[in-house]
C-alpha cells in the first residue's frame, strides 16, 4: 500500500531524510519497466474520464460512453458494465473487488456488481433526499453525504439507514459533487470541487476541515493523507498531527490527469493512455 512509500517514523522536520527519499524514487521510477497502452472503445472518441484500481491488480476504468471497463493484472480488458437507464457512473468504488459499488447521482441509485461486472443489487436511495457522494464503509456498508441536510449518513445493504452524523454548518456552502467518500483505518473523508477535505471519524463524527490544493484519489494510512497532486503534478502526503504537506514523488515528464499507487505500483492516467509502473521493490519497509 502506500505507506511503503515512506517510512513510519519520518517526520516532516527531517529535509535530509526526505530528499533521500525523492532520489531513491527517481532511481526506482526510471529503471522499471512500463506497460501502457490507449484505450479501447467503440469509438474513435473514447476517452477516459475515472481510473480505480483493487487490491488484486485490476484496474477499472470509466469512459465517456457511460461504460466501466475491467483490465486484469496483465492490462487486458476482461469485462465492461454499462447502464442506459441510468446514464453516467458519478463513481466506482473497488474496496472489495466482489462487490463493487457504482453511485449514479442523477438517478440516486446505487448498482453492486461482482467480479465479472455482472450486477448483483440495485438501491434506489430515498426520495426525501439528494446524495452527492458514496462510497463503502469499512464495515461493508454504504456512506452518502446529504446535501439537503449536510451530513454524512450510513445506510446497509438493503438501504435502511443505520446512523447519521450531525448536521455541519462549514460544509454548507460546500461543492460536493461526484466525490468518492473514503473511509481508511479510523477516518472517513469527503473532497469538495475547491479541494476542501473534510474529515470525519469512522463514527460519523465531524473533525475538521483541510483545505489542499489540487488534491485528488486521496487515501489515509498512519494519520497521514496521500494523494495524487494535480496542480503541482506531484504524489503528495499530508500529516494530520503536524499539520504539514511534503511531496513524495515529482511526475517531471508527464502530466497525469489521475495518479493511483496500488499494488507497490503507479497507475497512471494521461493522454488518455494508461501506464502501469511497477517498482522493482518497496521503497521502504
Amino acid at each position: 500500500m502506500v505507506s511503503n512509500l515512506i517510512s513510519e517514523n519520518m517526520t516532516f522536520r527531517s529535509n535530509i531524510l526526505l530528499f533521500g527519499i525523492l532520489v531513491l524514487m527517481k532511481v526506482l521510477f526510471s529503471g522499471c519497466n512500463t506497460t501502457n497502452h490507449t484505450i479501447s472503445g467503440s469509438k474513435m472518441n473514447v476517452t477516459a474520464l475515472d481510473i480505480e484500481v483493487d487490491k488484486l491488480g485490476n484496474y477499472y476504468l470509466i469512459d465517456n460512453e457511460n461504460n466501466i471497463v475491467k483490465y486484469n493484472k496483465n492490462r487486458k480488458p476482461v469485462y465492461s458494465y454499462s447502464n442506459n437507464q441510468f446514464g453516467n457512473p458519478a463513481m466506482i468504488d473497488v474496496i472489495n473487488p466482489h462487490k463493487i459499488l457504482v453511485f449514479y447521482k442523477q438517478q440516486q441509485t446505487l448498482v453492486f456488481l461482482d467480479n465479472t461486472l455482472s450486477e448483483i443489487s440495485i438501491i434506489s436511495l430515498n426520495p426525501n433526499s439528494f446524495y452527492s457522494s458514496a462510497g463503502m464503509a469499512n464495515d461493508g456498508n454504504i456512506w452518502l453525504f446529504d446535501s439537503y441536510y449536510y451530513k454524512l449518513v450510513k445506510i446497509d445493504m438493503n438501504g435502511v439507514l443505520i446512523d447519521e452524523s450531525f448536521p455541519v454548518e462549514e460544509i454548507g456552502s460546500a461543492k460536493i459533487h461526484d466525490s468518492k467518500i473514503v473511509e481508511r483505518e479510523n477516518y472517513v473523508l469527503i473532497v469538495d470541487m475547491d479541494d476542501n477535505v473534510f474529515l470525519y471519524t469512522n463514527l460519523g463524527y465531524f473533525i475538521r476541515k483541510i483545505h489542499l490544493s489540487g488534491i485528488v484519489k486521496p487515501t489515509v494510512l498512519n494519520k497521514k493523507i496521500y494523494y495524487f497532486n494535480r496542480i503541482k503534478n506531484t504524489y503528495s502526503v499530508y500529516d494530520l498531527k503536524y499539520k504539514e504537506e511534503d511531496i513524495i514523488f515529482e511526475f517531471d515528464n508527464i502530466k497525469p490527469l489521475l495518479v493511483l499507487y496500488e499494488n507497490n505500483r503507479f497507475y497512471v492516467l494521461a493522454d488518455n493512455k494508461v501506464t502501469v509502473i511497477p517498482l522493482r521493490n518497496e521503497l521502504l519497509h
